[in-house]
């Protein structure tokens, strides 16, 4: 019975195949091949059913498991979508599995490297404690080898401060130690023929590096003026009739200008020829900058008495624009370094600004910036921001624009020493604010013996810090803040009355304040390490900041003040003699 298709006749006389038989029958006579592929569409039409229920695709497993019978089956697009939609399901999984692990590598491979750094930088923190430490005990007994122990410190870790004390210790060492012998063995003074100048026994009341920081110039006490290049020998010795109040050499190096007391710039060449006399206007609260060179050395800017303010070309002195209609005195003026803007501040209170086009000066705008008498404007080292100081005492900074990006006032000093500013200066790649504030000691009889005013006038005048973690004038940011900095309660060694001098160098590494006795001056690393106690006073560091001049009476005293300096000073220049440089193992 089994075996039949068909069955026994229906009510109706016809017969009915049997489907089950039939199917078996038909199964038994197909290839292998076609038997697969209907136990692989059934598949296919069970796991769709199942999604359908439940949303389950298929798996990678079921993907491969198709793979072999792609091409081969004829389905419909309702189970084409199907397994493509399973494919890219299961690609993403792929792609998603394949980030997580290049992350997790990347993750890995930093944690490793930085572990490696940490172990690697603690390594070389060790040893150049270590190398610091030997160049310390050295030092005394063979300054040469302890100078080489210093090196080694400083090449395995140049940031470490301890290093650098080492090379400033072993460096002056060998300084002081002597004598000392070239190769042709002549004995050889560097103390005496490069780092002290001598001034022919005339007090030097002030010193300045040139631009390029070939040239020193010192005023000196007689009425006189010297200039200096930096093997300290004398370029050029004047002398005036009236006191001296500023010099300033011209951007090319060939040009000297002198402010004396008459109101008169004498311009000179390093040769010492006159060159052209101008007259000037100047108040003696700040008379540094009432003439300024152009950087390029062509012209000189100057107020002059007819309350002008002149632009004239050198060496002829011929005036190319004066610029007129100003109601208000010229108090001081500055040249931006793109020689783009020039600034001037006024005795009302006002600041003009002026933009260049080469030939002239065309008028931009007026901030009305103070309350008083604009004593101070200097533009910031990338020419967008004007640092101005008033005696209203309180100082800005302002953007081109005439906006304020910062100010302060004097309200957080004692009421006693509320007192008016005569200079601002940005120092330290801006993130200190010099300020010259001033006193009139016309009725304090207290401190008249003890007068330290510039010639002709009664002012007293000490120095305040404004310290800044994020400068305005190179972040935009105003979150620059006054005397709160830990290194504020190192600098105020005068009780509230501001310190006796200090100076920053132009890279922010190091800075250098004048003692309460006015004799000595401190260099410190920016972490506030008392890394050398030099003679002298009034420090001023050179443009590139790899040195700093004290005033030691009538010695003016140059010291290297970079590590790298006294390096190339030892084993390339060879001012100790023949020093070699030894291995960094």
């Amino acid at each position: 019975m089994n075996l039949r298709i068909l069955r026994d006749k229906d009510e109706n006389g016809r017969y009915e195949l049997r489907h089950d038989s039939l199917a078996a029958t038909i199964y038994e006579k197909i290839t292998l091949v076609e038997k697969e592929l209907i136990e692989v569409r059934q598949f296919i039409e069970n796991a769709y059913e199942n999604y359908k229920r439940r949303g389950i695709l298929l798996a990678p497993d079921d993907l491969d498991y198709l793979k072999v019978y792609k091409g081969k089956l004829f389905i419909g697009k309702e189970l084409e979508d199907f397994i493509q939609e399973s494919i890219s399901a299961v690609e993403a999984k792929v792609r998603s599995l394949k980030r997580i692990t290049s992350f997790s590598i990347v993750a890995l491979v930093a944690v490793v490297f930085l572990i490696g750094y940490y172990y690697y930088a603690k390594q070389d923190k060790t040893r150049a404690i270590d190398f610091s430490v030997r160049a310390m005990l050295q030092k005394e007994v063979n300054p040469q080898a302890g100078f080489q122990s210093a090196y080694q410190a400083y090449m395995v870790d140049s940031n470490n401060s301890i290093s650098k004390k080492a090379i400033f210790d072993a460096f002056y060492s060998l300084l002081e130690s002597g004598p000392h012998y070239n190769s042709a063995g002549n004995e050889i003074f560097p103390d005496k023929t490069l780092f002290n100048f001598e001034s022919e026994d005339a007090e030097i009341i002030s010193a300045s590096f040139s631009d390029d920081d070939r040239f020193i110039n010192g005023i000196l006490k007689e009425s006189s003026v010297c200039v200096w290049n930096k093997k300290g020998e004398k370029i050029i010795s004047l002398d005036f009739n009236n006191p001296v109040l500023a010099v300033k050499l011209s951007g090319n190096n060939q040009f000297l200008g002198i402010l004396c007391s008459d109101s008169v710039v004498y311009i000179h060449d390093l040769n010492g020829a006159k060159i052209l006399n101008i007259k000037v206007s100047y108040h003696i609260l700040h008379p540094d900058d009432v003439f300024q060179f152009s950087h390029d050395g062509r012209k000189i800017i100057y107020t002059s008495p007819s309350n002008e303010i002149v632009c004239a070309e050198l060496p002829s002195g011929i005036i190319n624009q004066a610029i007129t209609s100003l109601k208000s005195a010229v108090c001081d003026i500055a040249i931006s370094d793109d020689q783009n803007w020039l600034a001037a501040g006024f005795g009302d209170g006002i600041i003009r600004i002026w933009y260049s086009n080469e030939e002239s000066y065309t008028f931009f705008r007026k901030i009305a910036a103070h309350n008083g008498p604009v004593w101070s404007v200097e533009f910031s080292e990338n020419s967008m921001y004007i640092l101005s100081a008033s005696e209203d005492s309180t100082y800005c900074i302002w953007n081109l624009n005439g906006e304020k990006v910062y100010g302060s006032s004097d309200e957080g000093y004692p009421p006693q020493n509320r007192d008016p500013y005569c200079n601002a200066a940005l120092q330290g790649k801006s993130t200190c604010i010099v300020l010259t504030a001033y006193s009139d000691m016309k009725d304090r009889n207290d401190i008249l013996e003890n007068n330290k005013s510039l010639p002709g006038d009664n002012y007293e005048f000490y120095t305040r810090l404004d310290f800044s973690d994020n400068s305005p004038v190179n972040n935009l940011d105003p979150s620059i803040y006054t005397g709160e900095s830990d290194l504020w309660h190192i600098l105020d060694n005068q009780s509230g009355e501001g310190l006796t001098c200090f100076n920053y160098s132009p890279n922010g590494l190091y800075f250098a304040l004048t003692g309460p006795d006015e004799h000595t001056t401190g260099l410190y690393y920016a972490d506030h390490l008392l890394l050398r106690i030099m003679q002298g006073s009034k420090p001023v560091f050179s443009n590139d900041g790899k040195c700093v001049v004290c005033i030691d009476n009538d010695l003016l005293r140059l010291y290297p003040a970079e590590a790298s300096e006294m390096i190339r000073l030892v084993f390339d220049e060879n001012i100790f003699g023949s020093i070699k440089p030894p291995k960094i193992k």
